[in-house]
């Protein structure tokens, strides 16, 4: 499944878009008890339940960094960030 935890394309956006509108908890469990979004195959009830799953996700690539040497002096080592 690609959108795993979740169980589609739907399920994912649904959880996007309410992990990402800082709405409270209980906004989020007011939206969950539509009776639109209850019609939904949602894998979630509530948004415990929503941040559970959230946690399940994998996080993004992590950052590294190296200090540059420089000729020069500076205040402050030069570091520089990729992934």
């Amino acid at each position: 499944n690609l959108y795993y935890p979740f169980t589609s394309l739907d399920d994912w956006e649904i959880t996007n878009f309410l992990l990402k509108s800082r709405l409270s908890m209980k906004l989020i469990n007011k939206f969950l008890s539509l009776r639109i979004v209850k019609q939904m195959t949602l894998s979630f009830q509530t948004a415990k339940d929503l941040h559970a799953w959230a946690e399940l996700l994998p996080s993004g690539p992590r950052w590294k960094f190296e200090v540059i040497p420089t000729t020069h002096p500076t205040k402050q080592p030069i570091h520089l960030y990729y992934n």
